[in-house]
């Protein structure tokens, strides 16, 4: 074959990357939602914050020309260490520190700079002071005036495992996450927010060993999470709404390197939401014969039935892109699917 083949493969680093951009044979600095993003935002109008919000920090596939991910943690957006609220009145004759501090960085933000480093500086800081306090204040007000019913994992009173505790279970990180982004779903009027996207990291999945014990603690941990995650959006009224795909670097080898399994080539995905045509597995089952026709190495490495273009242009257009702006947002999608025509892979009700 003539085709060229993604670089870095094998890599984890390589095809983390390649699964945020969408483009597999060169480093590519945007991400496929940030191109979205670029393209979508201003339909959100008054918007308080970026539309990409993220609960890992900074991330590719979040990365456009004018937008890029908006990180907040578990507790919401973080202002200024003793920083009160954006603008306060000036405090004088005050010991408080925390009113001297917000005075201060006040004062700062007001001045006019001429400068064109320190005018976009303070510009830029401005904004994310302001992006910061606005996101806060609707954050901290979704769960004290609606608290949820639902229990995550970190939750005190969430029924754990035998054996797990609030403190102990391998869950409760994650758990919070999804309880964080729930919590930022349901604030996104507020916002002045029509269309988002959301980011979550859960790193691990690297089993040259222990395949079964490592699989069955991380999927428990997986299933339990999105189990909190699609009973609160249930509560919110947003399960319609909200689509969660899954991406991860590659699959595994069907061969066994004598205690797990190594590096291969694509791998498996799964989407949840009330707009996915679900309970159906997409693409063609390889035959796993190691001489097989979808086996291309004698390590037991399957060639995709699916491409990642595909696979993203399905969930491209659900978000709203147009079938004339795909090219935009996915580089090397008519290498896989002329737009237009039929949707790419069919998992989800456009």
């Amino acid at each position: 074959s003539t085709a060229k083949r993604p670089s870095g493969l094998y890599s984890h680093s390589d095809q983390v990357q390649q699964w945020h951009t969408s483009v597999a044979t060169e480093a590519k600095a945007l991400g496929w939602a940030g191109s979205a993003a670029d393209l979508l935002h201003a339909g959100n109008i008054n918007a308080k914050v970026s539309m990409n919000i993220s609960l890992s920090g900074n991330n590719i596939w979040q990365t456009g020309n004018k937008l890029f991910a908006y990180s907040i943690g578990t507790s919401g957006s973080t202002l200024p260490s003793n920083y009160n609220s954006p603008y306060a009145t000036p405090v004088i004759g005050t010991t408080d520190r925390a009113a001297i501090r917000t005075a201060a960085l006040d004062n700062l933000l007001q001045q006019e700079y001429q400068n064109l480093l320190d005018k976009t500086f303070t510009s830029n800081l401005k904004d994310s002071v302001e992006a910061s306090a606005a996101f806060k204040d609707a954050f901290d007000e979704s769960t004290r005036d609606y608290p949820f019913a639902t229990l995550f994992p970190g939750d005190t009173t969430y029924v754990y495992p035998p054996g797990y505790s609030a403190s102990t279970d391998p869950a409760r990180t994650l758990g919070q996450q999804f309880k964080a982004l729930v919590r930022s779903i349901k604030i996104h009027q507020d916002l002045g927010l029509r269309r988002q996207t959301f980011f979550i990291n859960y790193g691990g999945w690297d089993h040259h060993d222990e395949v079964i014990n490592n699989m069955n603690k991380m999927v428990d941990v997986v299933n339990r999470c999105l189990i909190s995650y699609w009973q609160a959006l249930g509560e919110i009224g947003q399960q319609n709404n909200v689509t969660l795909y899954t991406a991860s670097d590659f699959a595994r080898t069907l061969t066994s390197n004598g205690a797990g399994s190594d590096h291969a080539w694509g791998g498996n995905a799964f989407v949840l939401g009330g707009g996915v045509n679900g309970g159906r597995v997409y693409g063609s089952y390889p035959d796993v014969a190691l001489n097989g026709p979808n086996v291309v190495t004698s390590r037991g490495i399957t060639l995709p039935a699916v491409s990642v273009d595909e696979y993203f242009a399905e969930l491209a257009l659900w978000l709203g892109v147009s079938a004339g702006e795909l090219p935009s947002v996915l580089p090397r999608i008519n290498t896989f699917y002329t737009p237009g025509s039929t949707p790419p892979v069919g998992f989800m009700q456009l």
